[in-house]
């Protein structure tokens, strides 16, 4: 996905193009408003991982872990790219400086 193009699904065979403004949900790849989800299923949103910095919580990226880990997940439905939201949190933490260490990497939060 290209953060810059607004198209979200296309499918070549029939011509079909749906744009981010044609669905419900914001993508997170392609939106930098604060109420765009980084995990769909669970409801976490960028303006989530700010309030966090501002409340100085420790270990950002461990919370950010255990909200995701917490019950039932459902990325592969309820997230745009059909798969589970891990590297884009991954990807979202490491613009800001903080890694996600995984002991088992090939394990997502699905």
């Amino acid at each position: 996905m290209n953060p810059s193009c607004p198209a979200v699904y296309y499918d070549d065979s029939e011509s079909i193009i749906i744009h981010q403004d044609e669905i419900r949900s914001k993508v997170t790849i392609k939106n930098d408003d604060l109420k765009t989800p980084l995990c769909y299923c669970k409801k976490l949103l960028k303006s989530d991982f700010f309030q966090m910095i501002e409340d100085n919580i420790p270990d950002i990226s461990d919370k950010i872990k255990a909200i995701i880990s917490e019950g039932k997940s459902f990325c592969e439905k309820s997230n745009p790219k059909g798969v589970c939201c891990t590297e884009d949190v991954k990807t979202f933490l490491a613009e800001y400086g903080m890694a996600w260490e995984s002991q088992d990497a090939s394990r997502g939060c699905c």
